[in-house]
């Protein structure tokens, strides 16, 4: 939908809450939702399309890519990345330098110990469903 809105010339809206705190040096997308408490450190990078919940902590030099929604309480250390159309769960954290592919579903209270391939389902410290 996003991109059809887009392919037909309209401008999608943005929403950063003002209780959000964007540190400078953060590069921020189209159409993204930035909710009440959520913290995004510097050089990280937010595209188009992305919502981000309530209480969130994205940490430095950390990469969410296209159609990404991070649910509440999500801590993401630094130098992470997760992959276009991935859903990620409440109250998840990652170790640092952690990548998430494509297409992936995180569930609630997940802790992300080593790298995620594409099309994954994980719940709990890295284990498939």
């Amino acid at each position: 939908m996003y991109e059809l809105m887009c392919n037909k010339g309209y401008e999608p809206a943005s929403y950063l809450h003002n209780s959000s705190n964007i540190w400078k040096n953060v590069t921020l997308g189209k159409h993204i939702f930035i909710l009440e408490g959520v913290t995004v450190q510097p050089f990280s990078i937010i595209e188009d399309n992305v919502m981000i919940w309530c209480g969130s902590q994205i940490c430095h030099h950390t990469i969410i890519s296209k159609n990404v929604f991070i649910a509440s309480n999500v801590t993401i250390s630094g130098s992470c990345n997760v992959g276009e159309f991935s859903f990620i769960g409440a109250n998840t954290s990652f170790n640092d330098e952690i990548s998430v592919g494509k297409k992936c579903l995180i569930g609630s209270g997940s802790t992300l110990i080593k790298n995620i391939e594409d099309n994954a389902r994980i719940v709990g410290i890295n284990r498939k469903i």
